[in-house]
């Protein structure tokens, strides 16, 4: 797990970095991003595909369960992306969980 990060926020927040994918309903139309942060609430994302507010995505972790094999070994997170910063070429988001997400 990452280090914890602290906050004014009401759900905790772990700095935790990896390459991940999202879809905004296609399935079969991924991009790339990287996870820089997670909560029970909702993550931060960096991607260079544009994002808008309002906007809901669902972001998949290729094996995020190490001892599962296959199409069980990955997490997938549906959220709405509730606000956007410019960085450079890229974008940072930060996306809202509809339902906190317990992490083992």
């Amino acid at each position: 797990m990452g280090r914890m990060i602290t906050e004014k926020r009401n759900l905790d927040r772990y700095e935790y970095v990896a390459e991940v994918i999202f879809h905004r309903g296609d399935p079969n139309m991924f991009h790339r991003a990287v996870m820089k942060n997670y909560g029970s609430g909702g993550m931060c994302l960096e991607s260079k595909h544009s994002l808008r507010e309002g906007e809901r995505i669902r972001v998949v972790m290729p094996f995020c369960s190490p001892e599962l094999f296959g199409p069980e070994s990955h997490c997938e997170y549906s959220g709405e992306v509730i606000w956007v910063r410019k960085v450079g070429k890229s974008q940072v988001v930060g996306l809202r969980y509809p339902e906190p997400v317990l992490y083992a």
